[in-house]
């Protein structure tokens, strides 16, 4: 009898582990179908500048994480014509969309300027490894600024006013993260079509605006660009070191002054120091002590007259690869963060297995450029005391 009972109670267990397993198999992923701003067949001008804010209901229980999906009218979203992170590193239900990216996808959709086109969104849903989509899509009409077209392709400045009277090349524009970055951070930063800057001086003086079609603009004090006739140049009145982001979908351009560009170690104990501006969008500090304390975590924060400030920072949220950085592809490449948004230890580098450097003087360059690579880098070296 007692075996019999063994054997019974022996069996519920079993049945109740493959109870608890099938349930781990399945998923409690439970996507919503409530989309609440826009309103559907909404319509943006983006001649005017204005963000599009999307909100929508909350999925499931527990973490989740959430991506806005764009595609063409008659799309599926299977090949998504553009896909973003909502806000609070995906956690947030929603997300604020800027005017720049607005066009990209319009452009991508094939709109032409100062034409309109539909293009359609809904949410994805991922808890862990599963994902699953909305059961809703809303449309919104966006219609492209009357811009010049073709749009450029390269763009440069010259004159007086530039750094050491030469031509200054301005580069495809890289977004400004307000969440950190992923794994795969780097392989989702897509630059504007049509959006150019550079980290450069600028003298009080004269430069002239061109492009790759021989095409001459003047940047107005109003903030917008104007096509002109050869030889017409623009004036700056003010000395200074300034980030420049000229967007030729909306016809618009902005300068912001900096103030200083720190480098940064161990967030909690502050900046190591002040870098020197060297030229050309190049910043260095040279022979700083770096001492032995092992966390090596390190960044560069750049602040703006305006008390706005950028960390430029590693692709990943947590240094993952520190132990054998050399292998990893665009390891010391530097992307840009709104500092403060991110954590101050998120988004940072390590040296070489967290040791390289101790007790040793060290020297540091980030290169806000791309003549010697494709994207922004930095790099380093150490050298005995």
């Amino acid at each position: 009898m007692k075996k019999i009972l063994y054997m019974i109670s022996a069996a519920l267990v079993l049945c109740g582990l493959a109870s608890c397993q099938q349930e781990e198999t399945y998923s409690d992923l439970v996507p919503s179908d409530t989309l609440y701003l826009p309103r559907d067949n909404y319509s943006i001008d983006l001649s005017t500048g204005k963000e599009v804010i999307l909100e929508w209901k909350s999925s499931g229980e527990g973490y989740v994480v959430y991506e806005v999906l764009f595609d063409t009218e008659t799309g599926d979203f299977s090949n998504p014509l553009y896909v973003l992170l909502s806000a609070n590193n995906g956690a947030s239900p929603n997300i604020t969309v800027t005017s720049s990216v607005m066009n990209t996808i319009a452009q991508r959709s094939g709109c032409l300027p100062g034409s309109a086109v539909n293009v359609k969104w809904t949410v994805r849903v991922w808890k862990g490894s599963e994902s699953a989509l909305y059961d809703a899509v809303r449309t919104i009409s966006v219609t492209r600024a009357n811009t010049v077209e073709p749009l450029p392709v390269e763009v440069s400045i010259s004159g007086t006013a530039t750094e050491n009277d030469a031509a200054v090349n301005l580069v495809a524009a890289t977004p400004v993260s307000d969440t950190k970055g992923s794994p795969t951070y780097a392989s989702q930063v897509q630059r504007e079509i049509g959006g150019f800057e550079c980290f450069t001086r600028l003298d009080a003086g004269n430069f002239t605006v061109t492009d790759d079609q021989g095409r001459s603009f003047i940047l107005e004090e109003t903030g917008s660009i104007r096509q002109a006739e050869d030889g017409t140049v623009s004036e700056n009145t003010t000395s200074g070191i300034y980030y420049l982001y000229l967007d030729f979908n909306t016809m618009r351009w902005s300068k912001k002054e900096i103030d200083k560009v720190e480098f940064e170690r161990r967030a909690g104990y502050g900046a190591i120091g002040v870098m020197d501006y060297k030229g050309n969008g190049v910043w260095t500090l040279v022979d700083f002590d770096w001492g032995s304390e092992s966390d090596s975590r390190y960044a560069f924060i750049c602040y703006y007259k305006d008390g706005t400030s950028e960390k430029w920072g590693h692709f990943e949220d947590d240094c993952r690869q520190s132990k054998d950085p050399d292998s990893v592809q665009g390891y010391m490449n530097v992307y840009r963060f709104n500092n403060a948004t991110v954590g101050e230890w998120e988004d940072t580098w390590k040296t070489k297995g967290d040791t390289e450097g101790i007790g040793k003087l060290g020297t540091f360059t980030v290169y806000m450029n791309n003549e010697n690579s494709a994207d922004y880098y930095h790099e380093h070296s150490f050298r005995d005391k």
